[in-house]
């Protein structure tokens, strides 16, 4: 048979016509990735944040329950039990979400699996999240805000679990809604599909036979099976949304199935995890069909809750192989690939660490008829070693590994594994002996250190570089300090050249394993430094990332730390920065100023880190403004942080905020404004120090500018409120000096009103 060369793939002749009828693959998405004021100072600048935050969960949480009560009734009735009365409180609710969003997003409803020993109730079988906008839900998310609300939103936990608790009878692990603009065709289209996702599981759930031919004389509902003869709910809903026959969409599948036979096509379709995400790779298919907005089970969900990841083959592989060997078990599928791709590592307990190490021992140890190549064994291995990087220290310190060779167990852990495969095992090994070097470094602030050959290899392990190369490092950073533990400022600075080199491993190292344990005469030596560090890095988006999670890995505790994270954060969003070789302890005002000099990928960056921790980043600014509240209350310093200090950090928040201009920025900046604007509030009429008046002035002219960057004319009327009190403010002193604050502080405040008004 001849063959046909066609967009890079050679095909036999009847292959030809398959593919010519498909319309020939879109490449676009191959690719390899790596993917009014107040009385008084506010006791929570952020509750206006917070009551969006809960009003966002409650509404999903509604939303969670009628879904849950529609399919339910469908599980218990049947298909015929399909009535739109049922479909129309989902369709109020998904109006209600798009009213509240600020972009055509998605809900996403979807598996976790997590373990909670201290529930009294099956925690693992019923752990899914909802999230949509950033926002997200789960059952202790929502135990926290009913504690919040009090008596009034009690009953919010028993409706999330009893709505979660339907989702494992019907085998669903995860369902995805796509708003799109919400206009009448999407809603119908949105009702469209809705109904035949209850007529999907009324008829699999109650063993109605199950019609693939389009033959529905006998009442029966026809569905669309996929390439491995299973019934697929999504290319069943796909029928249903382009109102198609499901013969019509069963004949694509089986035209897909032959040109899947083909070597050469199958090397093009590789990266797609399953046959409803193959189609779409097709011109054809894009352009004549429409993707159903609800999208149930779908594996690429699973993975990064997105269908934006362009995926590997050999990560798509690994996702395929998983759903043959549990598909049966929609649940553990998801925490098995959870355990291999999960982006929650950091936030591991020892025993939910232990259970997903050992889901993947099985999944290696367990081929069946469905052996792992080689190239899948090690994308799942790099997988894991990646995100067990990002596991706590004292995690792996309370993990037991046990020895089989040796006959013993490690008895320093208090949460055992159980034996692992051989190479798991000496990846955990590893990690273990990682902590131990970790704290030796730690050490050397304070004294002399030793390193030995187990140092080295892990070093050279974690840099991905030769022993010899990480002994010369580690020789380099004792360099850094004088053998009574005291940091060399010149010591870093001429090895600087030698340690750019490894990027943002060398930026997070020294940032990790030093931060805490300087000296506080140290930090500012130690902060300038990383300064020069970082102009020498080509790395700025990974290096935020690692610093805003650091900032976020406490948010009920402040650090002097933290600061400097923020500090160093506003330097990297930005192109250039005339500072960058100055000695500084505060970010310059004037950086409030910059538009065209951000660094666009710097901002996306931290934006994306800050929309994944929202909770956690908004904590640990109440936690800052709770302990500034409390020293000024007190007059006080609160656990030896200066008030000072505390007003800087929080002023760095600020210009953070204002800086990634993303929307609940906002609202934290108005609350600053409102605080600091009022000259009635108790940080002005208390009696402290010489200029600290004036500093908290300064605070007010940052937060002002801040605010003034969004140039939204809703703020108008505060801005025109706090503009009023100048003769209230030049009440408090009469020296020269808060005259001038009070004086520069109104003239920015012309300038925004300005900026806001618009020509």
């Amino acid at each position: 048979m001849s063959e046909i060369k066609k967009n890079g793939l050679v095909l036999d002749e009847e292959a030809q016509k398959l593919f010519d009828q498909l319309g020939g693959i879109d490449r676009r998405e191959r690719g390899h990735s790596a993917s009014g004021t107040g009385e008084g100072l506010s006791s929570d600048p952020l509750g206006e944040e917070q009551e969006l935050m809960d009003l966002w969960r409650i509404v999903l949480v509604d939303f969670v329950y009628v879904l849950a009560q529609f399919l339910s009734k469908i599980k218990l009735h049947g298909v015929n039990s399909v009535r739109a009365e049922d479909v129309a409180p989902i369709i109020d609710m998904l109006t209600k979400i798009h009213e509240m969003s600020d972009r055509n997003g998605r809900v996403l409803i979807r598996y976790r699996g997590m373990r909670m020993p201290d529930e009294k109730f099956d925690f693992e079988r019923v752990d899914y999240v909802v999230a949509c906008e950033g926002f997200s839900a789960d059952i202790p998310i929502i135990k926290a805000l009913a504690n919040r609300k009090g008596i009034a939103m009690s009953h919010l936990p028993g409706k999330l679990k009893a709505a979660f608790d339907r989702f494992p009878s019907l085998n669903v692990n995860s369902v995805c809604f796509t708003l799109g603009k919400w206009q009448q065709p999407e809603r119908d289209l949105m009702w469209t599909t809705l109904q035949a996702a209850g007529q999907f599981f009324g008829a699999y759930k109650s063993k109605i036979p199950l019609k693939g031919d389009g033959n529905t004389d006998d009442g029966s509902f026809s569905v669309v099976y996929n390439d491995r003869g299973e019934p697929d709910p999504n290319l069943t809903l796909l029928a249903a949304a382009n109102r198609l026959k499901a013969e019509n969409i069963q004949a694509l599948v089986q035209k897909l199935r032959g040109l899947m036979k083909q070597p050469e096509a199958m090397d093009a379709l590789e990266q797609y995890v399953s046959a409803y995400d193959a189609l779409f790779a097709f011109k054809n298919v894009q352009e004549k069909l429409q993707k159903p907005p609800v999208e149930i089970n779908n594996l690429r969900r699973l993975v990064v809750g997105s269908g934006d990841e362009v995926f590997t083959p050999e990560k798509s592989e690994v996702v395929r192989m998983i759903a043959q060997r549990l598909g049966g078990s929609p649940q553990k599928l998801v925490q098995t690939i959870d355990s291999v791709y999960g982006n929650d590592f950091s936030a591991m307990t020892p025993e939910n660490l232990n259970a997903r190490l050992m889901r993947v021992s099985h999944l290696l140890d367990s081929p069946g008829n469905n052996p792992f190549s080689q190239k899948t064994e090690k994308e799942v291995l790099s997988s894991v070693e990646k995100r067990l990087g990002q596991v706590r220290d004292d995690v792996f310190e309370a993990l037991a590994v046990n020895q089989p060779e040796a006959g013993v167990g490690d008895d320093q852990g208090s949460s055992a594994v159980q034996t692992l495969t051989q190479k798991l095992q000496g990846m955990v090994v590893y990690f273990k002996r990682r902590v131990l070097t970790k704290k030796k470094i730690k050490n050397m602030a304070h004294t002399s250190i030793d390193f030995d050959a187990e140092d080295y290899e892990t070093v050279a392990r974690d840099f991905d570089i030769s022993v010899e190369e990480a002994k010369a490092f580690l020789e380099l950073l004792k360099g850094c300090f004088d053998g009574a533990g005291n940091f060399l400022r010149t010591g870093l600075e001429k090895n600087i050249p030698h340690m750019a080199k490894y990027g943002v491993k060398i930026f997070g190292f020294l940032w990790h394993y030093l931060r805490k344990t300087l000296s506080r005469k140290d930090r500012v030596a130690f902060l300038n430094s990383l300064q020069t560090l970082i102009s020498k890095m080509q790395q700025t988006p990974a290096a935020l990332t690692l610093l805003l999670e650091d900032f976020c890995s406490t948010p009920d505790e402040v650090l002097f730390s933290d600061r400097n994270s923020l500090i160093l954060a506003n330097v990297l969003l930005r192109k250039y920065n005339k500072e960058i070789h100055n000695d500084i302890e505060i970010t310059p005002e004037e950086v409030l100023l910059v538009r065209e000099g951000l660094s666009s990928e710097a901002v996306k960056a931290a934006g994306d880190v800050i929309d994944n921790l929202t909770d956690a980043f908004f904590q640990k600014i109440r936690t800052i403004h709770g302990k500034l509240l409390k020293g000024f209350q007190k007059g006080e310093e609160d656990e030896g942080m200066p008030l000072r200090f505390l007003l800087s950090l929080e002023r760095e928040c600020y210009i953070f905020l204002a800086l990634i201009g993303r929307p609940p920025g906002h609202t934290v900046i108005k609350s600053a404004v409102k605080t600091y604007g009022n000259p009635g509030s108790e940080i002005y009429r208390k009696k402290r120090e010489k200029g600290f008046e004036a500093a908290c002035l300064k605070h007010l002219r940052v937060a002002v500018r801040g605010l003034s960057r969004y140039e939204d004319q809703n703020d108008l009327s505060l801005l025109m409120e706090v503009r009023n009190m100048e003769k209230a403010f030049l009440a408090i002193r009469k020296d020269q000096a808060f005259k001038d604050s009070v004086q520069k502080a109104m003239q920015w405040l012309d300038s925004a009103i300005d900026a806001v008004s618009g020509p």
